[in-house]
């Protein structure tokens, strides 16, 4: 095995873990910068008696770094950290996902109410995920900010005072809690937290407000904390994630800040491609970096590519079908990313009530007339934007189906969290992702026509730049 040997921008870092004995660290680490590895060259630094913690942003990162990790060190999610600070001071708790929804059913039947129960869900999450007020402008202000649909029929006033029960009854049953819950009542019940020497954050740009209180609570008043992120990589405003989050970070506690620029993925015609399409992100690339290839090509063309191992990614959903199903047809495994995204459109078919196929296209397209037109009205673009891609995968999908519940049974097999054969996904969830071949689709939709918000521009342009960076060898863009 060779010998690790730091880059010139690991070394500063290093340098600073050997001669800080307290206070912040910030790392504006780039894509494909090694990140995960500096880490764990970090927790080698450290004296065994130091309590120190590496929190990742999903489980799949955090067992992985339990295998590699220095003992006594750990790592943990920020949901695992929560949970552990609720055990601690509960004793047994039970984790049930549907809590939310046995509390709404105490006072809203399901068979009644069904359609009202996502967007309650979705509101008391960012309520705690944002650590927000429950008055109406504030509710207010979450649901058009994220997106969420609060038109075809139902009223908001409903849907308020619902959220504004669950987030009060959530909090008073504290012997199960939820995935939100995890984070959020140690922080909303003020619990006490097993305090540690040293804290390492992965995936800063994503954290939100909860999540950066749990780091708060949970680091010795004299320790350390070592945040690393990429706000060119914060594209889940819509999810609680603030677009803020690193400099806010760095601005509460009053951070030295160290850069990691030297990408390890991307050849050197990518580099060249993001540093000429971005002239503020200051990517490198070693000197041992192949050349790659940044190509333009046709469809038919792709398509005849497309092999094993690669990704096909586009800035919505949509596009993705018609290539996904043609590769299935020939008998290739093909998959598009995201089982929550086919759980959300078939709901969407449900919602439309439909006992044919020629009765679902015409309520299909008559909904999102109808309720394109308010959101646009309204200036929820963004919100618009997310239902007209909803509506045009699930007809895409729906093509040559003979019943509606072909449909249903399309979109269940068709996506999946599964990266095998040929992966097609939208650029949200190809995030943390690489492969050595990555096809862009339709680029003309970066930026996404309905963004007109600041922060919406801001998180398209991320979008691209986590498009472009995605790639070991090749990046052909589908013209």
């Amino acid at each position: 095995m060779s010998k690790f040997a730091p880059s010139k921008y690991q070394q500063d870092i290093f340098d600073w873990v050997n001669e800080t004995q307290s206070g912040s660290l910030v790392v504006e680490a780039l894509a494909g910068s090694g990140k995960t590895t500096t880490g764990i060259e970090i927790f080698r630094l450290l004296s065994s008696e130091i309590d120190a913690i590496f929190v990742a942003f999903n489980k799949h990162i955090a067992d992985e770094l339990s295998r590699r990790l220095p003992a006594p060190a750990s790592a943990r999610t920020y949901h695992s950290l929560g949970l552990g600070i609720l055990r601690s001071n509960f004793g047994r708790v039970d984790v049930d996902n549907k809590k939310v929804d046995k509390i709404l059913e105490r006072f809203m039947p399901r068979e009644r109410n069904y359609w009202k129960f996502h967007p309650i869900r979705k509101l008391t999450g960012l309520v705690k995920a944002n650590l927000s007020p429950t008055d109406h402008v504030s509710l207010e202000s979450l649901a058009l900010y994220y997106g969420i649909d609060l038109n075809n029929g139902i009223d908001p006033d409903e849907i308020f005072d619902a959220v504004r029960k669950v987030v009060k009854e959530s909090a008073e049953w504290t012997s199960s809690v939820d995935f939100n819950d995890m984070c959020w009542l140690p922080i909303h019940l003020d619990l006490p937290a097993r305090q540690y020497d040293f804290l390492f954050v992965d995936e800063l740009q994503d954290t939100n407000t909860v999540q950066t209180e749990l780091v708060m609570k949970s680091i010795a008043p004299d320790g350390r904390i070592i945040a690393v992120g990429d706000r060119r990589q914060s594209i889940y405003s819509f999810a609680g994630a603030g677009a803020e989050a690193i400099p806010q970070f760095i601005n509460r506690t009053n951070a030295d800040t160290l850069p990691l620029s030297i990408t390890y993925r991307n050849p050197k015609n990518v580099v060249d491609l993001v540093t000429k399409t971005f002239p503020d992100i200051h990517l490198e690339f070693p000197e041992w970096a192949i050349d790659g290839e940044v190509v333009g090509i046709d469809e038919k063309t792709a398509s005849d590519e497309y092999n094993d191992g690669d990704m096909v990614l586009c800035r919505v959903n949509a596009p993705l079908v018609r290539p996904c199903f043609a590769l299935i047809r020939e008998g290739k495994k093909a998959t598009i990313r995201g089982r929550d995204i086919g759980k959300n459109l078939a709901n969407l078919v449900k919602k439309m009530k439909a006992d044919d196929m020629h009765i679902l296209m015409t309520r299909l397209r008559d909904y999102r007339l109808r309720e394109t037109s308010k959101l646009i009205d309204s200036d929820k673009f963004g919100q618009a934007a997310l239902l007209d891609d909803k509506v045009d995968t699930i007809i895409a999908i729906a093509d040559g189906c003979e019943d509606v519940t072909d449909v249903t049974n399309k979109i269940a097999s068709t996506f999946s969290d599964e990266v095998e054969g040929v992966v097609f996904s939208s650029i949200h969830k190809a995030k943390g992702l690489e492969a050595k071949n990555i096809f862009l689709l339709k680029p003309d939709l970066l930026p996404h026509p309905m963004a007109k918000q600041p922060w919406e521009l801001q998180q398209e342009r991320n979008l691209q730049y986590v498009a472009y960076t995605r790639t070991l060898e090749k990046l052909s863009i589908v013209l």
